[in-house]
């Protein structure tokens, strides 16, 4: 079970007042007594076709025989689920065919609302079929995320399967199956998992009504439970009610509207104190449906409390376009009140110049050829120590706001947080324009609003300015630039002063909600972004600085060190254990990043020659043959080398104290390294490189994505460059 480390006395909130940290959040659910209900009864279901009265239609010749469906036609068949069809993305996560095929090529899958036609854009991305002479086949389409703004004006009502091939096609299906993740398969009793409704997913376990689960628990005086709640798989309300066996608390009853994505509720634990542990009893009752039970997180009150962690992460901002990095235009007038009252690391590398890489980065403080989050379809290990999960360990409620798929679950960053808001919360991930920060803007402030009383992380990461660049015209005009000159870099610049908008507005939240002094707000950026510079646009095209080169501004607790400016090189993977140096909490030993404090406090500094390693993994159509460029740098020095053919090709050399646009190549053609230092820099820099890449043949591999992509993220995924 996962609770609260032992706390130090740091951060004491103002006034002495005790805040509540987290001491249980892993919660053994078992089901509740027989009277109480059916406990962990399926929410899968199955179609044998041995019913000749189901209501499966076929547009297409059909017959049954033997408990199979026989399909034939020319060169697309179609089977009609039933009206009113149970599917229900909430609760069934999987569609499951078992069946021969000969002459199919693809299957689909269609879904309409009430009163609507089937739509093509309403579907799943067509599956590879294979024909089978000898056992059936089983093929299992994603249900997840059928939901969402592209989808049908009101819940599922039917759904369609297309077999298509070049024909003549002949299909016969042993079963079909809605398949639910929430079910134990083997039936051992409820199971925690991540649950996800409207684009906000929590973990904890799903509970078939009408049904029951328990928990049994111990409490001290103080004591309270916080959950969320939610019903699916319904349109009529469902009745819940929480409630102890021995009748020591006061039941807690409520009623789920489920057009509500999540209903918070809090039981008064203080009852309990000093006995034994107690059976909590959480009851539904109402149609058939599910309970979602999420985040279920026991806290208590203490007066050592840490200060809270807001950690915002602006996507693709290079430091240079911020008046607080010298850029003459007022993009950040906030972020220059923030760093006048902080510190300000003046020069920062970022991992990589693509997100999933360096936010991989950013919160394992591992190199990405250590993590190998560097692909699409690749992920975090869940193996890995992430920050968000040290954070809860120690304590913290832990909530991400992401917009962008590659800084979040569906890379593998979601471990540790209890409550993360994804891009289709809100549905930030539709490209009608980058400006996220907007969008997670409502939900973070309703969230500080909510546990302002309890020690938090939350992370913020906003798209804003990343392209395809849609600034407000205000904040062009804010910066006197003019929309009918239509330059890249001016939207650009309009985005960034857009983003400083959003974030001034969780700063003022901060200090209406009296935690701006309880608070360590940092202020960075995944990646940079190049606008013509060697020859490159936008990022994942290089690791020269316009593209790694990122902002990192904080402010600690009660503005110590305000006004510190930091000038010696610090790395990206230095971002976590400095925080958590900050918060009085030691970093795991595996990670390779340092506490950078020593800089401004004058004590432990790291060395200055110390190596860092950028990396980045291009996308096929960024370079012809080359696919994979490493950097390393010891200060002054950057060396590039290219991966090619199994070996390392040194093809750039920048000494950046003297050259930080990087503009004079050592290397160029015809222009051997001269000067002893250099040489001595070039040989250990590409050691360096030799050594990081031996390392990661025996690194933890990153784990392929079981989550396929859906039309909408697919289109996403092309709209922000990312796909072709």
């Amino acid at each position: 079970m996962l609770g609260a480390a032992a706390l130090g006395a740091c951060g004491e909130p103002a006034g002495g007042a005790a805040r509540y940290v987290v001491v249980e959040r892993a919660q053994a659910w078992t089901t509740g007594s027989a009277a109480a209900g059916t406990g962990a009864a399926p929410l899968s279901l199955s179609w044998a076709f041995e019913n000749p009265t189901d209501s499966w239609t076929a547009q297409a010749e059909s017959s049954r025989t033997e408990g199979r469906l026989l399909l034939s036609g020319r060169d697309r068949v179609s089977l009609t689920g039933p009206r009113d069809s149970p599917l229900d993305p909430e609760i069934h996560h999987w569609l499951v065919i078992q069946a021969h095929t000969e002459g199919v090529r693809s299957l689909t899958l269609l879904w309409r609302g009430s009163d609507e036609d089937f739509d093509p854009s309403r579907q799943t991305s067509a599956m590879p079929i294979r024909s089978s002479t000898g056992s059936p086949q089983v093929y299992s389409l994603p249900l997840s995320e059928l939901r969402g703004s592209v989808h049908a004006q009101d819940d599922l009502a039917e759904f369609r399967l297309h077999f298509e091939g070049p024909g003549p096609l002949e299909v016969s299906i042993d079963q079909i199956s809605l398949v639910s993740d929430y079910d134990d398969p083997k039936g051992r009793g409820f199971v925690e998992s991540r649950l996800v409704r409207s684009g906000i997913a929590r973990r904890g376990v799903a509970l078939a009504v009408p049904g029951s689960v328990a928990t049994d628990l111990s409490a001290q005086a103080g004591d309270v439970l916080r959950l969320a709640l939610a019903a699916g798989g319904t349109r009529t309300p469902v009745d819940v009610t929480l409630r102890d066996a021995d009748g020591l608390l006061e039941p807690l009853r409520l009623r789920l509207d489920p057009a509500i994505p999540w209903t918070p509720a809090e039981l008064d634990l203080s009852p309990l104190a000093g006995r034994d542990p107690v059976r909590l009893l959480i009851e539904a009752s109402g149609p058939h449906s599910v309970l979602l039970i999420g985040s279920p997180l026991q806290l208590r009150p203490s007066l050592e409390a840490r200060p809270n962690l807001v950690l915002y992460v602006e996507d693709t901002l290079r430091a240079d376009r911020l008046g607080t990095y010298g850029c003459e235009l007022p993009t950040d007038p906030h972020l220059r009140r923030v760093a006048d009252d902080g510190i300000v690391f003046e020069q920062v590398f970022a991992a990589s110049s693509w997100t999933r890489a360096s936010m991989s980065s950013l919160m394992t403080s591992l190199d990405p050829i250590a993590h190998g989050n560097q692909h699409h379809g690749a992920r975090v290990p869940e193996t890995l120590t992430t920050l968000p999960e040290v954070l809860a360990q120690a304590g913290y409620a832990c909530a991400g706001f992401v917009t962008n798929f590659h800084a979040g679950s569906w890379a593998g960053l979601g471990q540790g947080f209890d409550v993360e808001h994804g891009p289709r919360a809100g549905a930030a991930y539709r490209v009608e324009s980058t400006l996220t920060s907007a969008v997670i803007s409502g939900p973070i402030d309703a969230y500080l609003e909510e546990w302002r009383d309890v020690q938090l992380f939350v992370l913020a990461h906003s798209l804003d300015p990343h392209a395809p660049y849609l600034p407000d015209e205000q904040d062009l005009t804010a910066l006197g630039l003019s929309p009918r000159d239509n330059r890249p870099l001016d939207a650009y610049a309009a985005e960034v002063r857009h983003n400083d908008r959003s974030f001034e507005q969780l700063d003022r939240t901060l200090e209406r909600l009296g935690l701006q002094d309880d608070t360590l707000l940092v202020f960075t950026s995944d990646h940079g972004e190049a606008f013509g510079e060697h020859g490159r646009h936008e990022h994942r095209k290089s690791l020269h600085q316009e593209e790694v080169a990122i902002p990192w501004v904080m402010r600690l607790p009660r503005r110590r060190a305000a006004g510190r400016r930091v000038t010696e090189p610090v790395y990206q993977l230095d971002m976590a254990p400095t925080l958590l140096a900050q918060l009085g909490l030691d970093a795991p030993i595996e990670w390779e990043g340092s506490d950078v404090s020593g800089w401004w406090t004058g004590t432990d500094a790291p060395r200055l020659d110390r190596p860092f390693l950028l990396d980045v993994t291009y996308l096929p159509h960024d370079r012809d043959d080359r696919t994979h460029d490493v950097a390393a740098v010891v200060w002054p020095y950057k060396l590039i080398t290219t991966i090619e053919d199994g070996g390392a090709v040194p093809r750039e050399l920048y000494d950046l104290q003297a050259d930080p646009a990087e503009r004079d190549n050592l290397l160029a053609e015809g222009r051997p390294p001269h000067g002893a230092d250099i040489e001595r820099a070039l040989t250990g820099l590409r050691a360096r490189i030799v050594a990081a890449l031996q390392r990661g043949m025996i690194a933890p591999d990153a784990t392929r994505s079981a989550e396929a992509m859906d039309p909408e993220m697919r289109a996403w995924m092309r709209e922000m460059g990312y796909l072709r």
